[in-house]
């Protein structure tokens, strides 16, 4: 890490965690500590101690913690958890986000996930899919989190891709989806890396449209004239210069294909911007 940025770190600092007050927090400090991380929750009993201790995780709920404190605590990277709600529900999410970007490796899941989209000027949207524990195949670009990870999941079927995007993924793996948001409108500065490719539920033409059209059945009803469309739906992002990403999906459900290998990826990041980045 370059000295510019000011920030102090050393091999055995900690992992911060943000707690955005969801049940699926302590699954992914579980697996940081089964990765070698020694967790703990301030003012509660911490977790076993493991004998390869990466760095303890230090994790505060994002209404207890300012991030004056967070930057005194020097972590060597930070985890904002999946959550309820919306970004601007996240507490000190995005403001965490924001002082360390640049500094340390910071990793967003889920709501996680969409604090990052929306800080750097992305919109987060509500979309067409009810997503609650459903599995979908999720291409990626094989960086970052994904580096090293298998291609064992068949891709999705071809689609048209919008003009100025980046070009098709083709790496894959089976991710579990637990939300009713996106991220979308992404800013230049936030790469895609994954997304899933599915179909595009909205109608065609409006009612009124198909009225106009004569598109009307016997009892005078509308017969809804729908096409089946594809569309491209993020599932992860990088910052283009700082180690900043996001995951959409839950790489802590044991239905998620490789999500101990992106955690213990996001682990061995040092460095808060990608051309100082090393690993350890």
């Amino acid at each position: 890490m370059s000295a510019e940025n000011g920030h102090q770190q050393g091999e055995q600092g900690i992992t911060l965690m943000i707690d955005n007050y969801d049940s699926f927090t302590y699954n992914i400090v579980q697996y940081l500590a089964q990765l070698g991380a020694n967790a703990s929750r301030t003012h509660c009993m911490p977790l076993v101690s493991l004998t390869r201790c990466l760095s303890p995780v230090r994790v505060y709920r994002n209404d207890e913690i300012t991030v004056e404190q967070a930057l005194a605590l020097h972590p060597t990277n930070v985890v904002i958890s999946p959550g309820p709600g919306t970004p601007a529900q996240a507490g000190v999410s995005k403001d965490i986000i924001a002082a360390f970007a640049g500094k340390v490796p910071v990793l967003g899941v889920c709501l996680g996930h969409q604090a990052i989209v929306e800080l750097y000027g992305g919109e987060v949207v509500r979309c067409g899919h009810i997503m609650h524990g459903k599995v979908s195949p999720v291409l990626h670009d094989n960086k970052g989190v994904y580096a090293g990870l298998d291609s064992t999941t068949p891709p999705p079927p071809p689609a048209d891709y919008p003009a100025g995007s980046t070009a098709p993924l083709t790496a894959s793996l089976l991710a579990t989806r637990y939300h009713s948001l996106v991220g979308t409108s992404l800013p230049r500065s936030l790469v895609v890396t994954s997304y899933v490719v599915e179909e595009d539920k909205a109608p065609a033409v409006t009612q009124d449209e198909q009225a106009a059209k004569g598109k009307v059945g016997g009892g005078g009803e509308v017969e809804e004239e729908k096409e089946v469309r594809m569309g491209r739906t993020v599932m992860g992002v990088r910052h283009e210069r700082f180690t900043v990403e996001g995951v959409q999906f839950h790489p802590e459900s044991v239905s998620t294909q490789h999500g101990m290998r992106m955690l213990e990826n996001f682990l061995r990041l040092r460095g808060g911007e990608w051309q100082q980045a090393t690993l350890v």
